[in-house]
């Protein structure tokens, strides 16, 4: 496929004209054929363009992911509009702020969250901003033919919202170009046929995701769009991939541990993978462990471990390998997709100088796959995009990773660390900052460092405070503004912070400090609550848990919650939602809400 085309979306169309009743996308029980997604995309595209919008308009989707979710992504690219994913789980403020840089005019939602985005568009100033629904037809125009003209290369194609380092998120802005070579990166990479059945299960929020819902149908093979309670859940989406024969998956390492876990564990069956032919690892350092344990399992699937920055069109980086690195300390991130150049230089120094082959330096990305900045911030994009010196070409730009590598004398890169402060805790992009630009606006605290703890994994938050926190109220205080995955679990209280001989910060000082333990540990008062308590054992691998000891604060995750979810509905049998563990996270509080679903 020629990478200077934008020929996918041709190629969805051809597909579409040639086998219309083919199936192109499963969402649970539905699903929706090459000519009937072609159709309905073409339809909500005019509709968009009837608005007058087009090439570097924004549209935002406020929605579930789901069959309609995608007729509205490929409407919006269809029609040459910027396609902006918002997520319906973040705090309301957070999506206000997302909604004015963008200067949203019109956003495609669920019918039922209409009256939502409204409100968030007040919220936002934006008076004129209107909402159409995605699942009403009735408003659609009857011309379902193909539009004639083609997105240029160099128009905006997306805008992702990633954490800021400033207290607010930033827009990384990816053209159509940029966004192309990647899909027909993923292309060469897979070889899918009309045979395959592809995973969509990362969050519409996240990058990944557009090759996801894309890839597939470019091949003529089938989008399988998993909703979150499965995604998110090692054991259902393990068991999706064997119901269902799915060919490719993607997930993130801690995912594919959590499910590795599980098949350690007693009488655990193991399943039939047959079908997938490839595992794709993202979004976190991939640990020789895992792959070890992985092969152990599956000694035929191979894992491809890929790395990239939102601000370069998603993975610039392919690793493929088929057995164990044995004795290996790190998993290499692979090398440059084609139309992509990377260098390593020396960090923190300008003019730009690359080190020697094998020295540790700062990654920078050259090529198509640079995006254009952050959404109308110039500070912003001018730190991190600059003039590429080394390509010679005119106009050339590079992206400053932030990310440490160093490149082995195979030519393969290996990944060091980042240079700044920012972290992935289960795949997530987090800049601390951001974190303590928000917990700086609690009334009692003076000061904040937010830091990583990778064993277990969270965020833990070290205030100075002019009295006694409260942290389920400060948590509560945060989500009005961060994501949950970046609300810290632990608070420790400080009078001062801990300083180095020449006055800075003494990070090494703040880690090595214990966190807090109970004060009181109450034992449980009858056999339900005994029952929960040992459930929290097992899962956190502590010692002993108090009645009254949050999960969270034990240093519990979205991760290890579905294990405790599947626990309880294992020996008590009552199905729980993870939001019941965010209500009820002690085990005195949940022995309540088991209680009431049981009588």
């Amino acid at each position: 496929m020629d990478r200077s085309q934008l020929s996918w979306i041709r190629a969805i169309e051809e597909h579409a004209r040639r086998d219309s009743d083919k199936v192109a996308v499963v969402y649970g029980e539905e699903h929706a054929s090459y000519g009937e997604l072609n159709r309905a995309a073409n339809r909500l595209a005019r509709v968009l363009l009837g608005n007058g919008l087009g090439p570097e308009s924004i549209v935002p989707l406020f929605a579930e992911r789901s069959i309609r979710f995608l007729i509205g992504l490929l409407a919006v690219l269809k029609s040459g509009c910027g396609y902006l994913p918002l997520d319906i789980t973040y705090p309301p403020a957070r999506l206000a702020h997302i909604l004015s840089i963008a200067s949203a005019r019109l956003v495609l939602c669920d019918a039922g969250r209409k009256a939502t985005v409204l409100s968030i568009a007040r919220q936002a100033g934006l008076s004129d901003l209107r909402a159409t629904a995605l699942d009403d037809d009735t408003s659609l125009p009857a011309d379902s033919s193909n539009l004639d003209a083609l997105p240029l290369p160099t128009q905006l194609a997306y805008v992702i919202f990633t954490s800021g380092s400033t207290g607010l998120p930033k827009g990384a802005m990816v053209e159509h170009g940029g966004m192309a070579n990647h899909l027909v990166s993923k292309l060469t990479l897979l070889k899918p046929s009309a045979l395959d059945r592809v995973v969509q299960n990362a969050p519409h929020s996240f990058d990944i995701s557009v090759w996801q819902f894309i890839c597939p149908l470019i091949a003529g093979a089938e989008t399988h769009i998993v909703p979150d309670e499965i995604a998110r859940d090692p054991l259902r989406l393990f068991a999706y991939v064997e119901r269902r024969g799915v060919t490719v998956l993607e997930a993130v390492p801690s995912l594919i541990k959590a499910a590795i876990d599980e098949l350690d564990t007693p009488n655990a069956g193991r399943w039939n993978l047959s079908a997938l032919r490839c595992l794709m690892l993202t979004g976190e350092t991939l640990p020789p462990a895992i792959c070890e344990r992985w092969f152990r399992a599956y000694p035929a699937i191979p894992i491809v471990n890929a790395y990239g920055p939102t601000e370069c069109s998603d993975d610039v980086t392919h690793y493929t390998f088929s057995q164990s690195q044995t004795g290996a300390l790190r998993i290499p991130i692979g090398s440059a997709i084609d139309a992509v150049t990377l260098h390593v230089v020396e960090e923190d120094k300008v003019p730009l100088r690359l080190v020697p082959q094998g020295a540790a330096g700062e990654l920078c990305v050259s090529g198509i796959a640079v995006g254009r900045g952050y959404l109308r911030d110039p500070h912003k994009t001018a730190c991190a995009f600059m003039v590429d010196p080394f390509s010679g070409r005119h106009g050339g730009r590079l992206y400053r990773t932030g990310d440490l590598v160093r490149q082995r004398d195979d030519g393969v890169y290996e990944h060091l660390g980042r240079i700044d402060r920012q972290v992935k805790v289960h795949g997530r992009r987090i800049e601390l900052e951001e974190i303590e630009h928000v917990l700086r606006r609690y009334p009692v605290i003076k000061d904040v460092v937010v830091l990583a703890q990778s064993s277990p994994n969270l965020l833990v938050a070290y205030a100075v405070v002019a009295q006694p926190l409260d942290p389920d109220r400060v948590r509560a205080f945060a989500a009005q503004s961060l994501p949950a995955a970046m609300v810290p679990q632990r608070f420790i209280e400080l009078p001062a912070f801990p300083l180095t001989a020449n006055g800075k910060l003494d990070v090494r000082a703040l880690q090595a400090l214990q966190l807090p333990v109970e004060t009181a540990h109450r034992l449980p008062d009858n056999p339900l609550e005994c029952t929960l308590c040992q459930i929290w054992r097992e899962v956190l691998y502590v010692e002993r848990v108090s009645v009254d000891a949050s999960f969270f604060e034990l240093g519990g995750t979205s991760l290890s919650a579905l294990k405790v979810l599947r626990r309880i509905h294992k020996a008590l049998g009552v199905e729980l939602e993870i939001e019941d563990l965010f209500n009820a996270p002690t085990a005195r509080q949940m022995s309540r809400v088991v209680a009431q679903r049981v009588s």
